[in-house]
Parts: structure tokens; sequence; C-alpha cells
């Protein structure tokens, strides 16, 4: 039976998330956009820093409990679901392959700058420091080697921020779940962040742009892929001003200020966890080391696109193929 083409699109995670599948017919194409989309609602629950009631904000609120009682018999550990664990693990991971330039402890300074934004002045000296020092993944461990998983922070009012990497386990979650009733042919895109699958028929790939300057602005580049996932960070989308300064979402862990010289950043890989954590992990770090970094890493490319004039263009030694 021909496939025929489906596409949907939804508001997640506080982007647009769009589905495009090659299907034998609508009502499985529906199934598949119907559990995908799911996953993204299940993933969210657990980590947005928004929800009061998600779980990983719930994990803080209970670890600051902890530090407030005076009790001698709460070792600190607490059960997490399957998929923040998993998170969690992955996150250790990019932090200590990136000198931790990557890091989910990093919710107090995201937390700071976005009053800074919201009030347009600058946080003190002090107050970044002070916040800084509850940043640092040498303060939260993981264990499952008992009949649950489990986390343990040690100092309170500490708090993650999964926004350099959940969009990524959310993407790969939908495209499993997709993948898991027999559709090939898929792509999932969370707001420019994407898992690609087998080659649309009679197609070579997936045509996907990149490196976009400006917003609704034509991408600069183009290119044709397949089974594989790729993901961008910059500053194009999201930033703020304080005092005529321009300041990227993106916060440095260890400066605790955020990007001022912030690149265009491509970064494509196996699956999309890999590719989201490793473009914010190559944010912090700037072109050179950022390369190297992804140069290290097998079945990784990437590509930064220094915004001067005219542009300077980096690439890792896998880009091209």
């Amino acid at each position: 039976m021909p496939l025929t083409r489906f596409e949907y699109l939804r508001p997640k995670m506080a982007v647009p998330v769009r589905i495009v599948l090659y299907a034998e017919t609508e009502t499985v194409a529906n199934l598949c956009a119907e559990i995908a989309y799911r996953r993204f609602d299940e993933i969210n629950a657990s980590m947005s820093d928004y929800d009061p009631s998600s779980e990983i904000l719930q994990l803080g609120v209970d670890n600051d409990l902890r530090f407030r009682k005076d009790s001698c018999c709460d070792d600190g550990w607490r059960g997490v679901s399957d998929d923040l664990f998993t998170v969690l693990r992955y996150s250790r991971h990019f932090a200590e392959i990136s000198d931790g330039a990557f890091d989910v402890t990093v919710s107090p300074l995201v937390q700071l700058w976005r009053r800074a934004k919201r009030l347009r002045k600058m946080p003190s000296r002090d107050e970044i420091e002070n916040t800084k020092s509850l940043v640092g993944n040498r303060f939260w461990e993981l264990d499952d080697s008992c009949s649950e998983k489990r986390v343990r922070l040690h100092r309170a009012k500490m708090r993650f921020d999964f926004g350099g990497i959940a969009k990524g386990y959310a993407i790969d979650q939908a495209f499993e779940a997709i993948r898991a009733e027999g559709v090939q042919a898929v792509l999932v895109d969370a707001g420019g962040d994407m898992r690609l699958g087998e080659a649309p028929p009679d197609e070579d790939g997936w045509k996907i742009g990149t490196v976009i300057r400006r917003q609704r602005e034509e991408p600069l580049l183009y290119k044709t892929l397949a089974n594989i996932s790729a993901a961008a960070s910059g500053d194009v989308f999201q930033y703020f001003e304080v005092d005529d300064k321009r300041y990227s979402h993106i916060i440095d862990p260890k400066t605790g200020m955020p990007l001022v010289d912030s690149c265009l950043v491509t970064v494509l890989a196996c699956t999309a966890t890999e590719s989201d954590a490793l473009a914010s992990a190559v944010s912090v770090l700037g072109p050179e080391r950022g390369i190297a970094l992804i140069d290290g890493i097998p079945g990784t490319s990437a590509m930064v696109v220094q915004p001067t004039d005219p542009l300077i263009w980096h690439y890792s030694k896998a880009w091209e193929t």
C-alpha cells in the first residue's frame, strides 16, 4: 500500500511541535500523533520549571523542607520517575564531557536573570556570586542500586533546569513511540530541534534549513538529512536587553552571566537528547572549544557561526559527512 504524508502541529513545552510522517492509513497516522504528543505531556509534567506541580519543582520544595527541619533520620534520597532519572543521568554525562559548560543545576541563575529581564535591572555582583554557590554538579548524586531510582541534593534552594535537554529527550521519546507503531519515515520538530527518520518516499532525505540570523529570515544553509537529529542554539529568538545591552537566554554556569557573544550553533547527532544538550554546551564554550568538544565525540558534528560582519564560520571535522 502506498504511503501518504500526514502533518500535525500542536503547542507543547512552550514551543510548536510539528510531526510529519508517512503512513498507510489516516487511522495509523492519527494514533502515532496522539501517542507522540502524550509523551510530550508526560515529560513536561515531570520536567517543567514553570508548573509548580511538576516533579522537578516538587523535588526542590521537598529538598528545602529537609534542610529546614531538624531530623537526623532523613538521608535526603528521593525516588524519581524513570524519565527524570534518565535525563539526570544524561545530564551528568554531558556535564562531565563539557567541563561543566552544560549544567542542569543552573536554575537559580536562570531565575535570577529572568527577574532581571522582568525588572530590566542588572543583579548585583553579590547576588550573582551568592546564587552561583547553589550551582554545580558536585552538589547532587544519583542511585539506582536499590528497588527505586533516587536522587539526592546536597544544598537547600537547589533547583534543576532542563531547558537544554528536556525538549531533546521528549523529541526522542515521541519519535521512538511513532517508530514502535511501524512508521519509519517520520520527522519530529520541536521549536527547531528535531529528529529525522527514514527519508520520505522517493526522496534522498528531509530538507532542513539551518542558521537563521534574524526572526522571519530565510535560513542561510540547507542540508538533506535522514536518520539523524539536529539542534540549534543561539539568541535569535530568546534574548533580553538591560541598559541597552543584549543578553542571551543561555547562562554560563561558571561565570553566572548570560552569554553576550552568542554564536549560531547547529549540532547533528544520533539522538535529539544528545544534539540538544551539546548545542547548549557548545554555545557556552564558544567556537574553538565547542568544536573541539564535538570533534571528540563519535557520531556528532557541528557548525558554529559568529554573527559578525562578515560572518565567521567554524566546522567540525565530520560536518560535511
